[in-house]
C-alpha cells in the first residue's frame, strides 16, 4: 500500500530539496523582476532615442531649406569623394 505524503517534508533530504527549490524560485523571481525593469528602461531609452533622432532630422531639414545652394554643393562634394574612393580599386 502506498503512503501519502504530507505537505511538510519529513526527511532531511526532503527538507534540503524544499530549501533548494525555494532558493531557486527566489532566484527566478529576482531574475524576472530585473529583466522586467531592464525591459522598461530599454523601452524608455528607445523612445527617447527616436525623439532625439526626429528632432535632429527636423533641424537638418530646416537648415537645408534655409541654405539650398550650400546643401547642393555639399551633396556634390560628398558624391565626388565617394566616386573617387570607389574608383581607386
Amino acid at each position: 500500500m502506498a503512503t501519502l505524503r504530507s505537505d511538510k517534508p519529513g526527511t532531511p533530504l526532503e527538507q534540503q530539496g524544499s530549501e533548494i527549490g525555494e532558493r531557486i524560485q527566489g532566484a527566478l523571481d529576482d531574475a524576472q523582476s530585473r529583466l522586467s525593469d531592464a525591459g522598461a528602461r530599454l523601452t524608455r531609452s528607445a523612445s527617447r532615442a527616436r525623439e532625439l533622432a526626429s528632432e535632429r532630422v527636423e533641424s537638418l531639414t530646416e537648415l537645408m531649406q534655409r541654405h539650398p545652394i550650400a546643401t547642393i554643393a555639399i551633396g556634390l562634394g560628398v558624391g565626388f569623394v565617394i566616386g573617387r574612393l570607389m574608383a581607386r580599386d
